[in-house]
């Protein structure tokens, strides 16, 4: 079955979302790469984000906007028998991305998973009418 690729413009009764899909982000484009799909009563975000544990990804809706960051943080220490460092090294990895998703959600309303490096977060459509505060969304 093939799947039709349309734009979200195309979606009249959810303006503006993802208006700012590639403008709002904090690092490169090349991080968190997304999909969003309009399902009959929700849209789905599928993001790619490899090499990340669930514990160091935070989804948060605030003020409209649905924001994404993962942080990770990984150091390599290597001694040699009298205990001199012979080789430290410390990485992190840090990536985000921010989606206007619009007002009038309730935290319920966001559902959040992560599976092989996938993480897929739902949430209903609703009306302009129905559409600012901060808050959690816990990966299951």
């Amino acid at each position: 079955m093939k799947r039709e690729l349309r734009n979200w413009k195309d979606f009249p009764e959810f303006p503006h979302v993802f208006d700012d899909w590639d403008a709002n982000f904090f690092n490169d484009r090349t991080s968190m790469k997304t999909d969003v799909i309009k399902k009959d009563d929700h849209y789905e975000m599928k993001m790619e984000v490899p090499g990340f544990d669930k514990k160091d990804i935070q989804i948060e809706w605030v003020n409209g906007y649905l924001c994404v960051q993962a942080d990770k943080t990984s150091k390599t220490n290597e001694k040699d028998d009298k205990g001199t460092i012979i080789r430290q090294e410390r990485c992190g990895n840090h990536c985000a991305r921010r989606f206007y998703v619009g007002d009038g959600y309730k935290q319920d309303d966001f559902k959040a998973s992560y599976k092989n490096g996938e993480l897929t977060i739902t949430f209903p459509c609703i009306s302009a009418a129905q559409r600012s505060e901060t808050k959690q969304i816990e990966i299951h």
